[in-house]
């Protein structure tokens, strides 16, 4: 994963969530704005952050 700050056990984990979370939602807004972008180009950023939003949902359990 990212880092220990997302552990699952960290007690500040809501602040690397939140990070996570706003930039995949960047990412993915992004993606949808750039219209006059090639679409592969866009493909890329739309998967870029919806692995960003898994990424924040899937909590850090290594140690």
């Amino acid at each position: 994963m990212v880092s220990s700050l997302a552990a699952g056990d960290a007690p500040d984990r809501w602040i690397m969530t939140l990070a996570l979370f706003v930039t995949g939602l960047a990412l993915v807004v992004t993606a949808v704005g750039l219209r006059p972008a090639d679409g592969a180009g866009r493909g890329l950023l739309w998967v870029g952050g919806v692995a960003t939003l898994a990424g924040a949902w899937i909590p850090n359990t290594s140690t």
